[in-house]
This record gives structure tokens, sequence and C-alpha cells, in this order.
């Protein structure tokens, strides 16, 4: 009987830790040298003006490869769009296939922004595409255009390790609209963080021990279209560079 029960409790142990251990189907992940490739087919979509309500569609497909340039099967893959349009796999994780393929469908709206980006993420890789819309009421609004003053180079004077400096103030009130305005600005002193709000900004930043070079850039959007809102378009960025020279250790 002793035998019996501890035959039992090691199946059930095994078991568990099979499971635990991840014997069964589980979604992978990008490894760190994979590259991730992203295509919008087709890039550009037309509004049928004898059916100028149906919704437009184009396949959306990220590919990953390892560092060779083998296609990866089994990766997840995360698709995002900017308003305008509306993926299929509504945020929902989607595995590449044996060609190291993962599918979306973007549809888009033929009355909303003319241009829709969508991204796709898995892990530490991401890539971005774009879908452009053509016909439809947003097809007559044009982007407005960013400008930031003053809009010369800035080089920063010398200082002392950890101390900061700043650029004053800069303003995109000389950005414009040939249409219905300007709606936003939207600035970033440092890439990848979080953007600054608003007409004018003051970008501050520290000596270190090696020199520094950073873009400031501004983004703005109009307003769209009279009754339109949603035609909004974003601006190219304009952009100053701030130069801040290796600092100098403090004296006591």
């Amino acid at each position: 009987m002793r035998t019996l029960m501890r035959a039992w409790m090691i199946a059930v142990f095994l078991a568990a830790l099979a499971i635990a251990s991840g014997c069964e189907d589980s979604p992978l992940t990008a490894g760190k040298d994979f590259k991730m490739f992203l295509l919008a087919n087709p890039s550009s979509v037309q509004v049928d003006p004898d059916h100028p309500s149906v919704p437009l569609t184009s396949t959306i497909v990220a590919t990953i490869v390892n560092a060779t340039g083998v296609p990866q099967k089994g990766i997840v893959v995360f698709f995002g769009s900017t308003p305008g349009g509306e993926l299929a796999s509504n945020t929902q994780p989607v595995p590449t296939d044996s060609n190291g393929n993962a599918y979306d469908t973007l549809t888009v709206d033929p009355n909303g922004p003319v241009e829709v980006s969508v991204t796709a993420t898995s892990t530490a890789l991401t890539q971005s595409a774009k879908v452009t819309r053509t016909g439809g009421v947003c097809s007559t609004n044009t982007a407005p255009t960013a400008r930031i003053v003053p809009s010369a180079t800035q080089t920063f004077p010398a200082g002392p390790v950890g101390s900061t400096h700043d650029t004053g103030m800069l303003s995109g009130l000389t950005s414009s609209d040939t249409q219905n305005g300007i709606q936003s600005y939207t600035w970033t002193c440092f890439d990848g963080d979080v953007p600054v709000l608003g007409p004018a900004v003051t970008c501050t930043y520290s000596y270190e021990s090696s020199a520094k070079t950073y873009t400031i850039k501004l983004v703005v959007t109009d307003q769209g279209l009279t009754g339109h809102p949603e035609c909004a378009l974003s601006s190219a960025p304009a952009t100053v560079t701030v130069n801040v020279p290796v600092g100098t250790v403090a004296l006591p």
C-alpha cells in the first residue's frame, strides 16, 4: 500500500513539475538580436466615389527573423494604430507563422484622417508603418507647418558637472495652418521622454562627464476641417539642436 501511495505522489509531483516548466504550448518572445520588419499592403487606399461609405482595408504584416535572417515561428506580436483605423486583432497578441509573419487587418474610416500610423511591438522590437487614404472628406485638408523660435543651434557655456542650464523659452506660436488653425503643440526635449504640451517650452539639461547633443522637436496638429475634427493632421517635426559641453569639476 505504501508503495502504491508513494508512486501516486511521485506521479502527481512530476505532472505538476511538467506544467510549471512550460511543457504546454506557450508564446515565445523575441531575442535581443532579432529583427522586425513591418509592411502595409496596400500602403495607400482610395475611397470609391460611387461607394464613399465602404470601409477600406490594408493587410499589415510584421516579419521577425533572427540575427542570421532565419524566420522565427511563434513570436508574439502586438499591433496598434492611431485614431482613424481599426485593427482586427483588437490589441490581442498575434503569433508569427512558420515564415516569421504575423498578420493583422487595418480597416480605415473613409471619412477619417488621411493618414493612419500602425505599430507592431514584440518585446524590445518596434516598427511602424503608415497607410494613407485618398478621396473622401478629409482629402482636402493639408498638414500644418511647425516652427520654433529661436530656431538657431544653441551651444551652452561651460558649467560644473551636475549643474543644469536651460534653453530659455522656445516658442511654437509662429507655426501655421492654412485652414482652421493649430489645435495642439507637442514638444520633446529628450528622445523617448514624455512629450510636453503647450505653445512654448523650456528644456533643461545637466552637465555630465562627456559632451552631449540633444534635438528638441515640435510637432503641431491642426483642427481638421470645419465640422470634421476627425480630419486633423500633424506636421513634420521642427527641430533645434542643443550642444552641452563636457562638465567641469566643481571647486569646493
